[in-house]
């Protein structure tokens, strides 16, 4: 921005002349630090201002050039402060935008005088209309009063649809709506004989009326249609009304549906005869079927006699959605299903989501005539499923003239709780517990109750065995009270088969042994091959008619007292054919010779 020097004026009041401010924009209302008087350029748009004034701390720039054109009146209409107005008037409206001024006619136009024009047209999809003001005609004026000129209108191909002299005569007519009576006194009346096509209205419009055909008392024959070909539409928003008193019928000839609907009411077939078939619905083609359809509402049969649903081939009766029960019931009688098919499945019971509840108030008979292992069959065929049998006080009960055969894969239990006895018998045959884990107690027999309970092996003269047949496999019999072990009729015996391994008799823990009996003539035998008879410990007391030593070496638990025995009693020297004596305890002697 560049600031010239002031230049000199004469004549006048002292007054600084204007500064020239030049700069690439036009001043604004902010630019007020100038005086009033001083020239503005904008070098860009050559275009000169000049400050008018700063009222209310805005400033006041007027152009004091016209920029690209100058004009100085339009029309012979000069400015007024640089500007000419051009306003809008009657029908028409001025519209502003940045330096253009659109002038357009108003969409309704209202005329203070006639309009004289030979044709008048619209733009596509836009109406022609004429509108008078309330309580006014329109009036069309021809140009004679003899029918010499006619209101004629055609369509887009000019062609004449409609026309009326001007002596009120109607000349083409392709369609009309009369509005008031029109009454025939004499001759026939006919309607839509000719060979066009066209459609004929009766009782159209929007006033309710009555429509008679064929009224009065006398007995009229009323024909709609042809036997021949075409169709017949009969609507109505109220009722219709078919009324007979003789046998009637509504009867569709050829492959063609008749259909019978009420849209938002319902459908009554009623027969009141006293017969069967007082209502009949029958299909007659042998192809032919019956398709029943209802909605929420359902379908509802009664009956105070019997009724009967057969089919020839495959048929079903089911209920579609979750939660929607299908009830077969007698209230007072039996409800029989039967299935005649030679088939295991010939009565079939089945829900692929759900469970079978059964519950009677008398016996419930389970019955098969099979000659079959598998005649009657209870399975639960998932991975996971399982059976569960309960019963009252009148128990379960399971008879057979067979196997009976209970398998599981997973541990079982066979339990009766309370003070009950469970019986396991075989009145002929045998029983046998097997337990094929790898464990010390594959089998197990326990008598839980701890103050009282005992257990109790009898046998015939087949005896009792207890085998152990595994690899150093034992047999254990350990008690808190008595174990006895003996026979009221033969030998008992322990160790007797000719396996070489030892008996042990209370070699572990502080014990007495007592082996035989000192009743009448008992007699104990202790006998030995070459491995010998060992007693360990200190023997108390043996007393016996005869002890013999088959060895050589005898150990005795004393100090010896050794003597010569010539009967000095001096200590042996050990000198050539010396005899000692050896004296031991319980008075024991024994005698060395000394050979040298």
């Amino acid at each position: 921005m560049t600031t010239k020097s002031p230049l000199a004026y004469l004549g006048v009041k002292a007054k600084n002349p204007p500064n020239l401010i030049e700069a690439e924009r036009s001043p604004t209302v902010a630019d007020i630090h100038y005086e009033i008087g001083d020239l503005w350029v904008n070098t860009l748009t050559t275009q000169s201002y000049q400050l008018l004034g700063k009222p209310a701390g805005a400033a006041t720039w007027g152009l004091t050039t016209p920029g690209a054109s100058d004009v100085d009146s339009i029309n012979g209409l000069a400015p007024v402060l640089g500007d000419i107005l051009i306003a809008g008037g009657t029908n028409l409206t001025e519209t502003n935008a940045g330096h253009t001024v659109t002038i357009d006619m108003d969409d309704a136009i209202t005329l203070a005088t006639s309009v004289t024009s030979p044709l008048y047209t619209a733009g596509a999809a836009t109406n022609v209309s004429i509108v008078a003001p309330a309580g006014q005609d329109v009036v069309v004026q021809l140009g004679d009063a003899a029918g010499a000129n006619k209101l004629s209108i055609v369509d887009s191909t000019t062609a004449e649809v409609f026309a009326v002299t001007s002596l009120g005569a109607i000349g083409t007519l392709l369609g009309a709506t009369i509005d008031g009576a029109l009454t025939q006194t004499g001759g026939a009346v006919n309607v839509g004989m000719d060979n066009l096509g066209s459609a004929i209205n009766i009782g159209g419009g929007n006033v309710i009326k009555a429509l008679a055909i064929g009224g009065g008392a006398a007995a009229h024959t009323v024909a709609l249609g042809s036997a021949a070909a075409g169709a017949i539409t009969v609507d109505s928003a109220g009722s219709i009304s078919i009324d007979a008193a003789t046998a009637s019928n509504f009867t569709v000839t050829g492959v063609a549906d008749l259909t019978l609907a009420s849209v938002g009411g319902s459908i009554n077939l009623t027969g009141s005869q006293a017969a069967i078939d007082a209502v009949f619905i029958s299909s007659t083609n042998a192809g032919g079927g019956i398709d029943v359809n209802a909605g929420t509402g359902g379908i509802t049969i009664d009956s105070t006699g019997a009724f009967s649903i057969d089919g020839a081939a495959a048929s079903n009766v089911s209920v579609g959605g979750a939660g929607i029960d299908l009830t077969l019931s007698s209230a007072l009688g039996r409800v029989i299903v039967n299935g005649e098919e030679a088939a295991a499945n010939a009565v079939t019971i089945l829900s692929v989501a759900g469970g079978l509840d059964t519950d009677v108030a008398l016996q419930m008979n389970l019955d098969s005539s099979q000659a079959a292992a598998t005649a009657v069959r209870i399975a639960a065929s998932n991975v996971a499923g399982g059976i569960d049998i309960d019963c009252g006080t009148g128990g379960c009960t399971l008879d057979t003239t067979g196997v009976l055969s209970f398998d599981s894969a997973g541990a079982t239990n066979l339990t009766a709780t309370g003070a009950f006895d469970v019986t396991v018998s075989s009145t002929a045959g045998s029983c046998i517990l097997s337990g094929g884990e790898a464990a010390a107690d594959a089998v197990q027999i326990t008598a839980s109750d701890a103050a009282a309970g005992g257990i109790l092996l009898t046998s015939g003269i087949g005896g009792i065995a207890a085998n152990a047949v595994g690899a150093a496999a034992p047999i254990t019999l350990d008690a808190v009270g008595v174990v006895e072990l003996n026979s009221s009729g033969a030998a008992i015996s322990i160790g007797n088969d000719a396996a070489n391994f030892a008996v042990n008799l209370g070699t572990a823990g502080t014990r007495t042994v007592t082996i035989g009996s000192v009743t009448a003539a008992s007699a104990l035998a202790l006998r030995s091959g070459t491995g010998k008879i060992a007693v360990t410990g200190t023997v108390k007391e043996i007393d016996a008619e005869f002890l013999y030593a088959s060895g050589d070496d005898i150990v005795f638990q004393s100090n010896p007292l050794c003597q010569i025995g010539n009967g000095t009693f001096a200590v042996p020297a050990g000198a050539t054919g010396e005899v000692d004596r050896l004296m031991l305890q319980e008075g024991v002697l024994m005698e060395q010779f000394i050979l040298g």
